[in-house]
């Protein structure tokens, strides 16, 4: 029999999803969905016994388990756009085509493409991280903002952000694959953004929004740095949190003078608002 993917049903904690979920696409899963159990399953084309031991080795360093199967689908890659649906978080319309997508009345369409999984705008943290955004905008507590997107991963909150109307916009990530997606996200949008591998160290002047959605551990690796960038009255958005990471996230960034303002929570995910004074 002819074994034209491997299934891979990968098991870990949820804090560290989205980075199992890069792992497994930087490994050539065309993508990754996450089942209702919370486990993540994804597919490969055959590779060498020493790659997929590597694979493995990875996910192991995030705590991840992974079983391997032979799956027979040639046309599995178009079987996978179809669990990838629509997500409104008005008045943003995400969706994997223009061309085939209705847009309703109102909404803003966004067109990621749905092979990237990370950042297509399903995961709870990213839906998040979009309504904070959304919330700012459209409570006029940003006028024309400028944005800085720091982990961009497909780009989408960046994307979305000069949809909303932010007038300079700039997206960071270290990981390469990632910096790919999010160009040619860029250009299918038509969104002009600067894209950027520098760290955020080496980030230029201070913006009036700043959004991160990452794991715990970053966010607070990566808190003065965040803080610095934002402006005297700029907001901060935390997405990529559980409820129990929350107080831990606000008294570590409260000890340098900003503000909790608003959380969104969804499942067992939440999103923290802070404020610059």
């Amino acid at each position: 029999m002819q074994i034209d993917w491997l299934e891979l049903s990968a098991t870990g904690s949820k804090a560290t999803a989205e980075l199992a979920s890069l792992i497994l696409i930087e490994a050539g899963s065309p993508g990754v969905e996450e089942t209702q159990n919370g486990r993540l399953r994804a597919f490969l084309k055959p590779a060498e016994k020493a790659s997929l031991e590597k694979l493995k080795h990875r996910l192991s360093l995030i705590g991840w388990t992974v079983k391997i199967r032979p799956f027979r689908d040639k046309n599995w890659l178009e079987e996978w756009k179809r669990f990838v649906k629509p997500v409104r978080i008005k008045p943003l319309f995400i969706c994997q085509s223009l061309t085939r997508a209705h847009i309703p009345p109102g909404y803003i369409p966004v067109e990621i493409e749905p092979s990237m999984a990370f950042g297509t705008g399903t995961h709870p943290s990213t839906r998040l991280a979009l309504k904070a955004m959304v919330w700012l905008f459209s409570s006029a507590q940003k006028e024309n903002p400028s944005v800085l997107d720091v982990g961009t991963g497909s780009g989408i909150l960046a994307i979305c952000a000069k949809k909303l109307g932010a007038h300079r916009v700039v997206a960071t990530d270290i990981d390469e694959l990632a910096l790919r997606v999010a160009r040619k996200n860029a250009r299918k949008n038509k969104t002009p953004l600067r894209i950027t591998a520098k760290p955020l160290p080496q980030i230029r002047g201070s913006f009036s929004l700043v959004v991160a959605n990452i794991i715990k551990d970053v966010l607070l690796s990566l808190s003065e740095g965040l803080v610095c960038r934002t402006k005297k009255g700029g907001h901060l958005v935390l997405s990529g949190l559980l409820r129990e990471d929350v107080e831990e996230i606000v008294r570590g960034f409260s000890s340098l003078s900003v503000s909790p303002v608003r959380r969104f929570a969804l499942k067992e995910w939440v999103a923290v608002v802070m404020k610059k004074p």
